[in-house]
């Protein structure tokens, strides 16, 4: 379907109404995040949905700058600020529900960048059983969420749900009898129960001083909402020593690869190993939709590929997309999870302190974790996505 182009003869239309039409389409859409994006001809407004972007409209040339000075103030920036990069939130109403959205603006070449975010702040995550972690992983994270101090790291790429993930671990140890705080740039959701602690940034503490105020308070858990820099991979690592549980995300491949990068942001391998009690690695895929998807015969080679027999003789039936006006004719509506969840214990500390990522991973696999690829070949078999939507989401672990 072409996007729409928005022909307005008067730049001094209502932007408004323009700004609350693109949003209004992407709520339509269950997209994640709208994105204005300035190219040379026009401000194109493109959305994700499912993880896939796709454009939607394209707003005239002349009205980029009074469209995104209007997007800036609903967020409560700085309109004439175009060189730096900038953060806000803005909160509308969307079909008569409140919608709050996260701001960012980005300086490019063609012009200033504005991608719109949704955010759920008030919505509970998921229990941890309706993660899809699967019982064996459920009860290894289980036993790591019980004890009282160490750390427990949600890895995965950008767009992963590592967040929400995060998040729901942290909800499950949100109990009276424990206290429970995070440390957060931004904040993603607010829990009941939880303190949540917004750093960096005007008129915020800096992480250090936050990280300094919160640890004396004696929390008995700690989200820190993402190791991105050596400060936050050594805080993190120092509070998970010092008899706080640990919460946090990190960007890396897989669970044996967040060794690595935890090094790589200079933390000491022996402090890895014995401050790190759990990893748990995710990607999303998109899921069929169940109105359309099409049922096929597997053959020898794709039998051998989702982790069948090529000589077994019973006949593998998997599916795969097609598209209906349930799906809007992609052919898939929603994502699912695929995990895998590397328990540390005292074997595989060895292995931490001196062994490459190849290493860790062979040690963890010989101690029976199921690897991500295969996870998502589980997913296949049972018809809840296709196999080229599993590929695509473990290519880069398949050498």
């Amino acid at each position: 379907m072409e996007p729409a182009a928005l022909h307005v003869s008067d730049p001094s239309a209502d932007l408004d109404e323009l700004i609350s039409l693109a949003i209004e389409d992407a709520v339509d859409d269950r997209a994640s995040d709208v994105h204005f994006d300035p190219q040379d001809d026009a401000l194109v407004v493109r959305v994700r949905v499912d993880g896939v972007v796709s454009e939607r409209r394209r707003i005239p040339k002349k009205l980029e700058r009074s469209v995104t000075s209007r997007l800036k103030t609903m967020a409560g920036l700085v309109a004439a600020e175009r060189r730096l990069p900038q953060t806000g939130s803005i909160a509308v109403l969307v079909r008569g529900e409140q919608r709050q959205l996260r701001c960012t603006v980005i300086p490019t070449v063609h012009g200033e960048h504005v991608a719109l975010r949704f955010v759920r702040a008030d919505e509970l995550p998921p229990p941890l059983p309706e993660l899809g972690l699967g019982p064996a992983a459920e009860e290894m994270l289980a036993f790591a969420l019980a004890r009282t101090s160490g750390l427990v790291v949600v890895a995965g790429p950008p767009g992963s749900g590592k967040t929400t993930t995060a998040h729901a671990l942290l909800n499950r140890l949100n109990t009276p009898e424990r206290i429970v705080m995070t440390l957060e740039d931004p904040i993603e959701r607010t829990l009941p129960g939880i303190d949540h602690v917004a750093v960096n940034g005007p008129g915020r503490p800096t992480f250090a001083e936050a990280q300094r105020a919160v640890l004396r308070a004696a929390p008995d858990a700690l989200l820190i909402g993402e190791i991105r820099d050596a400060e936050t991979a050594r805080a993190a690592v120092e509070a998970a020593l010092s008899g706080v549980l640990v919460i946090s995300t990190l960007l890396a491949t897989d669970a044996a690869s967040s060794v690595a990068r935890l090094a790589e942001l200079g933390v000491e391998r022996d402090l890895i190993a014995g401050a790190v009690h759990c990893v748990v690695a995710q990607r999303l895929v998109r899921t069929l939709c169940t109105h359309c998807r099409e049922r096929y015969e597997a053959d020898q080679d794709v039998r051998a590929l989702v982790g069948g027999s090529a000589s077994d003789t019973v006949t593998l039936h998997l599916y795969r997309s097609r598209g209906c006006p349930h799906c809007g004719d992609v052919g898939f509506v929603g994502r699912a999870s695929v995990f895998e969840v590397m328990p540390v214990d005292e074997d595989l500390r060895g292995v931490v302190r001196t062994g490459t990522t190849d290493e860790i991973a062979a040690a963890a696999g010989r101690q029976g974790m199921p690897l991500l690829a295969r996870n998502a070949m589980e997913l296949v078999r049972s018809g809840a996505t296709s196999l080229e939507e599993a590929l695509d989401a473990v290519s880069d672990l398949l050498g």
